[in-house]
């Protein structure tokens, strides 16, 4: 079977075989307890601030209902679904424009955490950004905000990486890097940097990083871990 769909060059697959209605509920299920890593370019009707940004990273933990969306009603149940914003973190383009990561439960629906879905997801990204001072009226104006662009960057077990977090393939473009994981520590470890200077930034680095096909397999790696170059002390890397 794999030979007729591999003839086409497009597209190559392997090791295709049946399973069984228990291995697919297995799976389901185990999809539940995986967290998901996201990066999206935001545009806002209004202004907003670095300060605004900053104020997004404060934010852990936060439940989302969100109402099945209009974009695929015509497809699937009318619900609510209970979901989980693990963590935010903005970077300021300009005025109007914003790159959001962003770790999520699994089955969230980041498009409509955006853009708030005609208000059937509740909060939505612009009422964490709020709208600056009241009005007149006493009343905060609203912040509307789009999404441009939506990347999966990573998908995680609950409380860690899967597969062991940073592989020495996906850190090929860093010369030798490598990650050590701390087995008990959910995730989080040391990133050990060759061929780097010595005094190095949290800033430095991930300018480093985006200038490497790997950055985006392992940006939240980074950002969780402590940054040091081999033999030496280095700052914080989150």
């Amino acid at each position: 079977a794999t030979e007729g769909l591999n003839a086409g060059g497009h597209v190559q697959i392997h090791g295709l075989r049946v399973t069984t209605r228990a291995m697919y509920q297995s799976l389901q299920n185990q999809a539940e307890n995986k967290v998901k890593n996201y990066r999206c370019v935001i545009w806002t009707s209004r202004p907003v601030t670095r300060r605004q940004l900053q104020k997004l990273e404060l934010i852990k933990d936060l439940e989302l209902k969100q109402e099945t969306p209009i974009r695929v009603l015509h497809r699937r149940n009318l619900d609510t679904r209970t979901k989980v914003l693990h963590g935010l973190r903005a970077q300021w383009v300009n005025p109007r424009f914003f790159v959001l990561d962003l770790a999520t439960s699994a089955g969230t629906y980041v498009k409509e955490f955006v853009h708030g879905d005609l208000g059937r997801t509740r909060p939505d990204l612009g009422e964490l950004l709020g709208g600056g001072p009241p009005d007149e009226a006493g009343l905060a104006p609203h912040t509307s905000t789009d999404i441009l662009q939506l990347d999966v960057m990573e998908v995680l077990e609950e409380g860690g990486a899967e597969g062991g977090g940073i592989t020495e393939a996906e850190a090929e473009a860093i010369v030798q890097g490598r990650k050590a994981k701390n087995r008990g520590g959910g995730g989080e470890g040391v990133v050990v940097l060759r061929n780097l200077p010595p005094a190095l930034t949290e800033e430095a680095l991930l300018r480093h990083l985006r200038r490497n096909r790997a950055y985006r397999a392992f940006t939240q790696h980074v950002l969780s871990c402590s940054v040091r170059p081999p033999g030496g002390e280095g700052g914080e890397g989150g």
